[in-house]
């Protein structure tokens, strides 16, 4: 942290240093009165032996777990000695600590699962910064290094013994290296939690997040618990139980430094990372019971029991429902009939199945409801025709748990069948993994990625934890502490197990890499948020495997082709006129053919870029037809691009060359987009560039140029040296539409011919009759109004776009008029070569495919304007006579194209003899510039 802000920090702690208790409990009435009630309902006074009192809700420990603990608890209380018979009780206790502070936590704060790694025979490994567990030795060379073990019932009588932790340290006889920083932190945090059974009023425990604000706010050495427990006992003003008040005080001193206005405005004026070393630094990161939620939303499944079902047929809402994710929440108004059902017997916890027509089914659960609406969460949307029925549409009906279950079996049933499925089945997403428990379940995914792809997509966030024998998976958003246990060898049960036999990893080994043997944790829970949660490998596994789904359904796992997190709506054939429509709706303003045309060259080749006049709604049509069209926000990015632009970087990041492992992803979130339309090529993904030419696009674009032709990958960096996940080389797919828009000023760059080679550039602008349109009936826009309204096209959009096939109507037409203006163009140097008239061909019959209302001539006129044209630029003596030929390709009759085209200013484009308004239109735009300036291009401002 810069000096600067810690400076900034200690005033603003200091300050917090004065409100007293009562005055934080005024303040924050509310939050204060959650609070309390929910740590007395799960840990009664927050000391160790209070929480033993509330078995109800200690999961992590069994019966003979719990009676141990309370005896060494009891023990401790009674001054006991402990002996060499009590080892195993002693080991329990170091090794459960953790899971009894997390299980009495309602947000399951613990305080270190390295604690648990405090066991009798723990030694230091000169070697490794860790402790490692004893082995066998036989020599009388290593009985001499004996104090440089653990004999954890000496351990316990030394604490009990001593009154702080600086007289501990005199007397233990335990070897230095135990006091060594990097492990004496672990030995504190047992000490607090003996010392605190054996006298709760003077010795507190010693969470991290305590220490910071004792440190920031009262000036207590971080670290020093000695210091921290005389702080503690010379508190006078607390209230009984004095440690469940410390820890209220210490929560509000925390609710007031992130209201303090100071502390916002210095956090948002970071950068991101930065802001998170902050936060980091003052554990703000950490949970510290910070989110005190509802009593009646803690854990909705503990009233399975008394859920009821109800089921709905609906019409209208198929595609709100479908819009919304599974997973997320939202509020729901539905009028509901007496006779069937009342609001007031639909309670928080029960179930509703909805349904359109027997072809969509979708589950939610209700979260929350008030007088006038329902909270609902989505659960799951599957596509199916069961035969089943109700008389009333819109009206919620209560049905039985053995109608529901009978529902849901039809609707899954394919999934699990054992027989050989139909072809129709086969179609149908397919269930690869059913598991009644949570670690079993886990252990047999794992398995299934590895024989997929040896779990190379999640390989890269592995980290060895401080005692190698055991690793992590660290990702940007998910972490899974410890989840395997490794081994050159392989282990023995014992070796896997808890003192008790209870048994910590599963003895079979889930995979071998890198010349170990690598064991699954057994230590998983379900939506608890624990180190090993469900919820988390959820996260994991569907971020890098979106092919794949993990649910839960009827008490039950499943791992599946992905079909909750992402929506999935039924899909029609593309129309055009669909979204034509929805621009008038919102209030804006482009002819019919300008959009047509646009839809048509995103078909025809995946690049199209925008020109024209400034403010005439090149981005607002592409960002338009991007929400339109995508299911998810995800799908797309709009990036404007910066002047600054000199390498790729500002789109495909760069290796980090101070962190060689690592590979800087840009803040544009380009790559992410890539990866995740090669992940899912049924549907399109769209990459925004605005105002593309600020600039030069050779020289940040240069790869995406590269391999839109030769359709090879974009090498990022050597392979095998970068581990956060990003490949080493990139595929550019199909299903990737890159559009760019452009205005021409003094501040903008040209393109180059191989730039506009590869696109289709569509010009905007604006006649009288447009603008006096616009004039008479302006309206303010309402983009809303796009938000995936045709992504049930989405699919065969795609389909259409991998339509490589040539217009064959009128070819001898449209090959006569290519071959005239080849000639032409060729006399400047702007002649075509191969790939555009293969492209010209493409655009015309994705045009007809679009629109077969277009004439020939009016397909040949778009593909003119939008292939030849935009690389016509060059002086007077040059272009003039050119332009005048292209002219007369461009009407019928006896027009002369100087006198009655280009030199007429009133001169009517929708005349009969002329074959190509828009092509001719530009082209006598172009000839006045060259003649009144000396020289001319496509582009203008």
């Amino acid at each position: 942290m810069k000096k600067k802000d810690r400076k900034i920090l200690k005033g603003i702690f200091s300050e917090l240093s004065n409100y007293t208790y009562s005055e934080l409990k005024s303040r924050f009435e509310k939050e204060y009165e959650e609070k309390l009630k929910i740590d007395t309902k799960y840990s009664n006074d927050l000391n160790i032996e209070g929480r033993l009192e509330r078995e109800e809700y200690i999961t992590n420990l069994d019966s003979h777990q719990l009676e141990s603990f309370k005896f060494v608890v009891k023990s401790i209380q009674e001054g006991y000695l402990f002996t060499e018979d009590d080892i195993d009780r002693l080991n329990n206790f170091t090794s459960r600590i953790n899971y009894l502070l997390k299980s009495t936590s309602p947000h399951n704060r613990g305080m270190a699962d390295q604690m648990n790694n405090i066991k009798h025979g723990a030694k230091i490994n000169p070697n490794a910064p860790t402790f490692t567990l004893k082995l066998d030795f036989n020599d009388s060379a290593n009985q001499a290094s004996k104090n440089k073990e653990l004999q954890i019932h000496k351990f316990f009588n030394n604490c009990v013994k001593s009154k702080s932790w600086s007289e501990f340290k005199s007397n233990s006889g335990l070897h230095s290296a135990f006091f060594d920083k990097s492990f004496e932190w672990k030995l504190v945090y047992v000490f607090s939690n003996i010392k605190n059974c054996q006298e709760k009023t003077n010795y507190p425990l010693y969470y991290a997040a305590w220490q910071v604000i004792a440190e920031w706010c009262f000036d207590v050495e971080y670290g020093n618990y000695d210091a921290f427990c005389e702080y503690y006992r010379n508190i006078d003003f607390l209230d009984d139980p004095k440690l469940l008040h410390f820890s209220c005080y210490y929560y509000l001193l925390r609710l007031a430094l992130r209201n303090d206005i100071r502390y916002k405005d210095l956090l948002e004026s970071k950068q991101e990372k930065e802001k998170q070393n902050i936060i980091k630094e003052l554990r703000e990161d950490e949970d510290d019971d910070l989110n005190i939620k509802e009593e009646n939303n803690n854990n909705i499944s503990e009233m399975a029991t008394d859920n009821k079902f109800y089921i709905l047929a609906i019409n209208q809402l198929s595609r709100i429902f479908s819009n919304v994710r599974a997973g997320k929440e939202f509020e729901f108004a539905i009028s509901t009939s007496e006779s069937v059902i009342s609001d007031s017997a639909i309670s928080i916890g029960d179930v509703l199945l909805a349904y359109v027509d027997d072809k969509i089914y979708y589950q939610f659960n209700i979260t929350d409801k008030t007088n006038d609406e329902i909270r609902l969460k989505k659960v799951f949307e599957i596509e199916k025709s069961i035969g089943y029925s109700i008389d009333e549409e819109g009206v919620i009906k209560e049905i039985t748990k053995e109608e529901f279950d009978s529902i849901t079996s039809k609707l899954f049933n394919q999934f699990v069948s054992e027989t050989a499925l139909s072809d129709e089945l086969q179609n149908e997403t397919k269930i690869y993994i059913e598991e009644k428990y949570t670690g079993r379940f886990v252990f047999q995914v794992l398995k299934y990625l590895d024989e997929l792809d040896e779990l190379d997509k999640i390989k890269p966030f592995f980290r060895k934890n401080t005692d190698v024998n055991y690793t992590s998976i660290k990702a940007d958003d998910v972490s899974l502490s410890s989840i395997f246990k490794t081994s050159e060898n392989v282990l023995s049960k014992d070796e896997l197990t808890f003192n008790d036999g209870k048994p910590r990893f599963f003895e079979d080994i889930l995979f071998f890499w890198n010349n170990e043997n690598y064991y699954l944790s057994t230590e998983w829970t379900s939506g608890k948020d624990s180190r090993l949660d469900l919820d988390n490998f959820k996260i994991l596994i569907e971020k890098y495997y979106p092919k794949y789904s993990i649910y839960e359904q009827n008490g039950k796992y499943f791992f599946s082709d992905k079909i909750l997190e992402s929506t999935k709506i039924i899909q029609i054939d593309f129309d055009i006129k669909n979204f034509q429509n929805a621009c008038k709706n919102a209030g804006l303003v482009y002819s019919d053919k300008l959009i047509t045309r646009f839809a048509s060259s995103l078909m025809t080749k995946p690049f199209v870029i925008l020109t024209g006049l400034s403010g005439s709604g090149k981005t607002k049509l592409a960002q338009a037809f991007v929400q339109w069209i995508c299911q998810e926000d995800s799908q797309y990015c709009m990036i404007p691009v910066g002047a600054d632009w000199t390498n790729r970087e500002p789109l495909l990041g760069y290796p980090n060359a101070l962190k060689p492992e690592e590979y800087v992803k840009p803040d544009s979130g380009v790559i992410d987009l890539i990866i995740q339309a090669n992940s899912n090529p049924e549907l399109p993904h769209f990459l925004i560039l605005d105002e593309m030419n600020l600039s030069h696009v050779e020289r940040y674009f240069a790869d995406f140029l590269s391999v839109m032709e030769s359709k090879e990958e974009v090498p990022l960096y050597a392979e095998g040296t970068v581990e956060n996940g990003v490949p080493s080389k990139l595929k550019v797919p199909e299903n990737l539409f890159i559009i760019g828009t452009v205005n021409i000023d003094e501040t903008t760059n040209m393109f180059s011919p191989k730039v506009l080679d590869r696109a289709n550039t569509i010009e905007f602008r604006i006649n009288n009759d447009e603008m006096a349109g616009f004039l008479g009936s302006a309206k303010n826009l309402n983009m809303s109004a796009f938000l995936s309204e045709g992504a049930n096209m989405a699919q065969d959009f795609i389909k259409l776009s991998g339509n490589k096939s040539f217009t064959t109507t009128d070819i001898d037409d449209i090959n006569k008029a290519l071959i005239n203006f080849f000639g032409e163009l060729q006399k400047s140097g702007a002649e075509f070569g191969y790939r555009s008239a293969t492209e010209i061909l493409r655009l015309i019959n994705q045009l007809d495919v679009l629109d077969n209302k277009l004439t020939t001539p009016e397909k040949i006129d778009i593909a003119i304007m939008q292939k030849l044209l935009p690389k016509l630029h060059g002086s007077r003596r040059k272009l003039a006579p050119i332009l005048e030929t292209l002219g007369n390709f461009c009407v019928n009759g006896d027009i002369k194209v100087i006198k009655d085209v280009f030199e007429k200013v009133d001169f009517n484009y929708t005349n009969n003899n002329v074959l190509y308004p828009l092509s001719l239109e530009k082209i006598a735009r172009m000839y006045k510039g060259a003649i009144d300036n000396g020289f001319t291009s496509f582009a203008e401002a």
